[in-house]
């Protein structure tokens, strides 16, 4: 009986496969993805509520240009840490 594997197949079968590097996290979200973000790191929050906060400067933003709206996570992070007090 002959089997064929492939390099990648071989390596997995004898254990010499590196586990998947640990995803990096993105330093600048947009909108849905700052809702995803703040939800997956404890704080319950829907698009309309994040951007009535914004509306209120009550949670750190950019603007791009005149309409896009940025959140970078590490001011995220401190400001959930904040409200999570």
């Amino acid at each position: 009986m002959v089997c064929t594997l492939t390099v990648g197949q071989l390596k997995e079968a004898l254990g010499l496969t590196e586990p998947d590097p640990e995803p990096t996290k993105k330093e600048k979200l947009t909108v849905p993805e700052a809702v995803e973000y703040l939800n997956e790191i404890g704080v319950p929050i829907t698009k309309s509520t994040l951007y009535r906060y914004t509306m209120d400067s009550t949670i750190p933003f950019r603007r791009w240009g005149e309409r896009k709206i940025i959140f970078n996570t590490t001011e995220l992070d401190n400001w959930a840490r904040e409200k999570l007090k």
